[in-house]
């Protein structure tokens, strides 16, 4: 049997190791090996060098074309550096900082103005549409499917299908238009610009992809029948081969730990209060216990924390790649996720992660469908983004219920893994496929 060919848009891509690059690695792991298919990825490459023996492991065989790139490149990667790349080198508050003022959380955070509807690589769309007729021309894809954001990725999937007829999957790893907050930091004519596209992509795609139910849901309430009964979700997973097997030393004290960043929308003001209050109730030391933090963090954060006077309590460690990141989330003894409720249509892709690794969670959220994953794979406990006092309770629970051992929830936590996401990702391919269109090849 012929096996049919998908061509995957994914800017984000190995050996970049950004969390983006996940949804679209767990893609190629699903479908490269199953029965009937196979992949070719157009991909770019990285902004900045990377050491490819930390990059992600691909299925052997599988064919990528670096492509999605221009002749502009060096230009906007120099722009890039200059103007959007955020500063969290700083360790410190500088003692003449002026004291935070009152919480704005129901304000847009302030942020540079986002004038471009799409991102940077919207310069590279001319490039990898020259790319993507090549693939297209020698591979013969039955179905294109985009993984976005970046954006971008979705004009060129869009135009790709229109010009050759091959049906295409719009697969959104982000909500893009109902996420407010966000599109306030954009002009109106730049929130109407990507209002038309969005809904020209949808209208012009066979499938709509959304990574969470309530994403999914957001979006029919927008959109008429004709359209969103394109609509479907498949969520993220975790998949076990992606990470290392080695083991990291234990910490003698009680380690409580947060994988991620502290930035706009993620604030670290209750948490860190919680936290304070929980060390001082039970008057432990920091030979005791710690709250680990491995990401970046915004300046915000160190306000808080200094004004929590938990300083010597808080751990602060440089991001890790994605291949050593299980190994970390079980050395910890509870594992913390924050869900601002700015991201009521998302799941923390780390969530996934946190499954697989088997520790005590700590949710942080007032996300009904987080919460509901980790009661029915009895993962740990969930507390209202806005009690302090509950989340101080839940750190002494953990705290005083001893250095944790593995979780005994293996089948529980299945529906959560990649194989159950691949034969979705399979059932969404093959509806596709039946909308092909013949056309010459």
């Amino acid at each position: 049997m012929e096996k049919r060919r998908l061509l995957l848009i994914s800017p984000y891509f190995p050996p970049a190791n950004v969390i983006g690059a996940k949804r679209a690695v767990n893609i190629v792991h699903g479908i490269q090996n199953s029965v009937g298919w196979e992949v070719v990825v157009l991909a770019s490459k990285p902004f900045k060098s990377i050491d490819s023996n930390q990059a992600l492991p691909l299925p052997r065989g599988l064919k990528v074309v670096y492509g999605f790139e221009s002749f502009l490149r060096p230009f906007v990667k120099y722009l890039v550096k200059l103007i959007f790349t955020p500063d969290h080198s700083k360790e410190k508050v500088e003692k003449e900082k002026p004291k935070r003022e009152s919480s704005t959380n129901s304000k847009p955070p302030k942020k540079k103005i986002s004038y471009t509807p799409f991102d940077q690589y919207l310069w590279d769309v001319p490039g990898a549409l020259k790319s993507g007729k090549k693939i297209i021309k020698e591979f013969k894809p039955d179905v294109i499917w985009v993984n976005a954001d970046p954006w971008s990725g979705l004009l060129v999937g869009h135009f790709l299908s229109k010009r050759s007829g091959i049906p295409w999957v719009v697969d959104m790893r982000d909500p893009w238009t109902v996420f407010g907050k966000k599109m306030l930091q954009r002009p109106k004519l730049t929130r109407r610009i990507i209002h038309y596209y969005e809904r020209r992509f949808f209208e012009t795609s066979s499938r709509v992809v959304f990574n969470t139910k309530n994403a999914l849901q957001a979006y029919k309430d927008i959109y008429p029948k004709e359209v969103s009964d394109k609509f479907t979700f498949i969520r993220n997973a975790f998949n076990k081969n992606l990470f290392d097997s080695k083991t990291k030393e234990s910490d003698e004290r009680f380690q409580i730990g947060y994988f991620g960043s502290f930035r706009s929308f993620v604030s670290s003001e209750k948490v860190l209060e919680a936290f304070a209050h929980f060390v001082e109730s039970k008057k432990l030391s920091p030979d005791q216990v710690v709250l680990v933090v491995n990401g970046s963090v915004d300046d915000q954060f160190w306000i808080n924390l200094q004004e929590s006077n938990i300083e010597s309590y808080v751990q602060v460690n440089s991001e890790v790649k994605v291949k050593d990141s299980l190994c970390l989330l079980k050395s910890w003894d509870a594992l913390l996720v924050i869900v601002s409720p700015d991201y009521k249509w998302m799941i923390p892709a780390k969530l996934y992660d946190y499954l697989i690794a088997q520790k005590p969670i700590i949710a942080i959220s007032n996300n009904h469908e987080v919460n509901q994953i980790i009661e029915e794979t009895q993962s740990g406990i969930s507390i209202s983004f806005d009690n302090t006092q509950a989340i101080a309770d839940a750190f002494s629970h953990y705290y005083f219920a001893g250095k944790s051992e593995t979780l005994t929830n293996d089948d529980l936590i299945k529906p959560y893994g990649n194989a159950y996401q691949s034969n979705r990702f399979l059932e969404v391919l093959d509806q596709a496929a039946r909308n092909s269109n013949d056309f010459d090849k």
